[in-house]
């Protein structure tokens, strides 16, 4: 949830749930 969110943030901080599961 922290890395998700943290990662979300840095790549688009909109996309930070759709981005951080992909990252994730």
């Amino acid at each position: 949830q922290k890395i998700r969110t943290r990662r979300g943030k840095a790549s688009g901080g909109s996309s930070d749930s759709n981005m951080g599961r992909k990252d994730s």
